[in-house]
């Protein structure tokens, strides 16, 4: 998945628009997205995920 499209799926989750599979997805790539991405990371704590170090 390309950054546009993990941004593009994390203005869905924003929007309401995502269903719960899709959220479960959205998870699992957060966890393997690298730390310097600002929407991400704010879509992790949204999420209530823990960041990496």
């Amino acid at each position: 998945m390309t950054t546009s499209e993990l941004h593009n799926f994390i203005e869905r989750y924003f929007n309401a628009e995502t269903t719960l599979a899709e959220e479960k997805e959205l998870r699992r790539r957060l966890a393997d997205c690298s730390p310097g991405d600002s929407l991400a990371n704010e879509a992790k704590a949204v999420m209530g995920m823990r960041a990496r170090r």
